[in-house]
């Protein structure tokens, strides 16, 4: 039922990106991100989002996302794989399109699942909500092509209702990092500009 519902939510994205394709540049964003997790030497892995991303005024957009992400516990005999969903309001100070600084506030469900000899069907699964502010800057590279740096403190709504296993990941705290993210509406409005002006 998850992945059919994922599923549904990647499909529901794309064909609103390309439905609205003409009016793409400097107002929406269609995305795949890929990032690098490290918490410590011990505890590492890498994620993988799809996101959409509309401009509604001036300065403001709102955006969605999902995404699936995957840890590994070297000291302990532990894969964490989880799921999340996210809703975030932004703020474009520069009125540069969505691009370069922004500001902004974000809700993000995350859906954790644990596999290992410790763990069977009665304590593998865990579920965390958490708000945060965000500060992050945008640059796009190659037309389509975009390096997202990003800081944000995120507040746990639902402390002490997970294993303590992963109890660094679900206390109040920074975190920052860099995305790399593929803007799949520029690259087909790109392609399709190429294949009728070879010659530009």
């Amino acid at each position: 039922m998850k992945k059919k519902f994922i599923i549904f939510v990647v499909v529901s994205l794309l064909s609103q990106c390309f439905l609205f394709a003409d009016d793409a540049f400097g107002n929406r964003i269609c995305s795949i991100d890929s990032s690098f997790l490290m918490k410590d030497w011990n505890k590492f892995g890498w994620g993988i989002d799809g996101t959409y991303e509309q401009k509604i005024f001036n300065c403001f957009s709102v955006r969605g996302g999902i995404g699936y992400s995957i840890m590994w516990y070297t000291e302990e005999d532990l894969t964490l794989t989880s799921y999340n969903g996210s809703a975030d309001l932004l703020f474009y100070p520069f009125a540069k399109g969505l691009d370069k600084l922004y500001l902004g506030a974000q809700g993000k469900a995350e859906f954790f699942n644990y596999d290992g000899d410790d763990y069977n069907s009665d304590n593998n699964r865990d579920i965390l909500y958490s708000v945060s502010p965000i500060i992050g800057w945008k640059l796009t590279f190659f037309k389509s092509i975009m390096i997202d740096v990003f800081a944000s403190y995120k507040y746990v709504l639902n402390p002490g209702e997970q294993n303590p296993v992963i109890s660094d990941l679900v206390k109040n705290n920074m975190e920052y990092g860099i995305r790399f993210k593929i803007d799949l509406i520029k690259l087909v409005n790109y392609s399709i500009e190429k294949a009728l002006h070879p010659f530009d």
